[in-house]
């Protein structure tokens, strides 16, 4: 039975060598499922870690104490390192193969809310990895500092939050998950 199985070649079935449009369709069908289930496991990865982000953060402006508000800095990394990245990669990885693989490539161009979602997507990786980013790497710096010191030093008292960086966070899980 499985004697005539070899490995598919572009439109052939594994088991027959048939090269019907239905062997490539059922292949076809299988491969987009699989993307777009992938696709939306990062897409709930990127929002869950950016509204984890967002939470913490908003916990961290309500401390008084270095110690939990260092916690508080170490959390928020953690979420977006742990949990936003991969998500983000996830989304980049299956969203580019489903666009050259289903849509041609370039040719995603032509449709425009795919062109639209291609577009967020890229201001989303610019400001989450320009403003977001090296707001969070200056703030984990001078509490690092500030515990070294043993006490909350002047820096970290006057490290202002960039008014971009406030309203981009909620527009960045409204674009996650109204998207998807």
């Amino acid at each position: 039975m499985y004697s005539s199985f070899r490995p598919a070649a572009h439109g052939l079935c594994r088991r027959t060598g048939s090269t019907s449009p239905e062997h490539a369709w059922r292949r076809d069908a299988v491969e987009y499922g699989l993307l777009k289930f992938f696709h939306l496991v990062g897409a709930v990865l990127m929002g869950g870690g950016l509204i984890g982000v967002w939470m913490v953060d908003l916990r961290s402006r309500q401390l008084h104490e270095l110690k939990p508000f260092s916690e508080a800095v170490r959390n928020i990394a953690v979420f977006y390192d742990g949990v936003v990245v991969p998500g983000a990669l996830l989304l980049l990885g299956s969203g580019t193969w489903m666009i050259v693989k289903f849509y041609g490539g370039w040719n995603f161009l032509q449709f425009p809310w795919l062109a639209g979602m291609v577009g967020l997507f890229a201001f989303e990786l610019i400001e989450g990895n320009t403003v977001t980013r090296l707001y969070f790497m200056r703030l984990r710096r001078l509490t690092r500092s500030a515990l070294n010191a043993g006490e909350v030093t002047p820096e970290l008292q006057k490290a202002p939050v960039p008014s971009v960086y406030q309203h981009s966070r909620t527009f960045s899980i409204y674009r996650c998950y109204f998207s998807s």
